[in-house]
């Protein structure tokens, strides 16, 4: 089965209720909805590598850009991509900026933040780096601040855990193979295992083994479906208009950073010297 397509706008319900209740501005209604938008949150996008968790994050990008006037900054992304990568329809309205300035960006801007292969940026074994710190002391303030966040991740093990404690989140379920499953936190396994049953319920007599198709979203708020199967819905502009070398950019923007960028991702700041500076001797001395 071959996905279906849109072209830009996307139809309002390509992506259910429970992501717009995140993903539209805080405050704004839309027809048929009981309740005005939270608009401010975290989507956890989970699944192995390709699978089809960042081209998810751009058809709720196309969403975001379609339905509200909310800015989109890409964390760490290099600047080449934002140039000469990104749709035509996404230009004037995303940037991109450090992960650890989430909360520079002032609050009357309502910013949505897309942090791609999060375990880079914000994982639980460097959660104690200065980086890591001033991303677990956003995410109690992550509300005041009027922020979205879409995370993808291949395992929420990976990730710090402090931005799931204090904020709504919502996740996405794509696939995940049994190595994955086995290393996945205890306290989403059972969420996380039950999509997976969904998720081959939805695709059986389907080929492909990643179940592309269909996902999964998983949201713990009162009145939301806990559990929903939703069909995946593809930009046509990520697979018909792109040329080879953009659709790479937007694929692997890894492969796009200088040393020093992706370096300053992967490593974090450069350790301070231990122990006092030495005084600089005078010229004369």
């Amino acid at each position: 089965m071959k996905e279906p397509s849109y072209d830009f706008p996307p139809p309002f319900r390509v992506i259910p209720p429970e992501i717009v209740d995140l993903l539209g501005e805080p405050g704004q209604v839309f027809d048929g909805m009981e309740e005005d938008c939270l608009g401010c949150g975290i989507v956890q996008a989970l699944g192995v590598a390709r699978s089809g968790k960042t081209t998810w994050a751009y058809l709720a990008l196309d969403w975001v850009i379609a339905y509200t006037k909310r800015p989109i900054y890409f964390a760490n992304l290099p600047q080449v991509i934002i140039d000469e990568g990104i749709p035509d329809h996404w230009k004037g309205r995303v940037f991109t900026k450090p992960a650890d300035e989430i909360h520079k960006v002032p609050a009357s801007e309502m910013p949505v933040w897309v942090i791609d292969d999060a375990s880079a940026h914000h994982s639980s074994r460097s959660s104690m780096n200065k980086k890591g710190m001033i991303l677990a002391k956003t995410a109690p303030v992550i509300s005041h601040l009027n922020a979205a966040i879409i995370y993808t991740t291949q395992s929420l093990a990976a990730v710090d855990r402090s931005f799931f404690r204090f904020t709504e989140t919502v996740m996405v379920v794509r696939y995940m193979n049994q190595s994955g499953m086995r290393g996945e936190r205890d306290e989403w396994r059972e969420d996380v295992e039950h999509a997976q049953y969904l998720l081959r319920r939805a695709h059986a007599g389907l080929p492909g083994r990643r179940m592309r198709s269909f996902y999964v979203t998983v949201s713990s708020s009162p009145g939301k479906n806990p559990f929903r199967v939703v069909p995946f819905v593809r930009p046509r502009w990520l697979f018909e208009e792109l040329d080879e070398r953009r659709k790479d950019m937007l694929s692997k923007p890894f492969a796009y950073m200088s040393e020093e960028e992706i370096s300053a991702v992967i490593e974090g700041p450069p350790p301070r010297p231990r122990g006092r500076p030495k005084k600089k001797k005078e010229e004369n001395e």
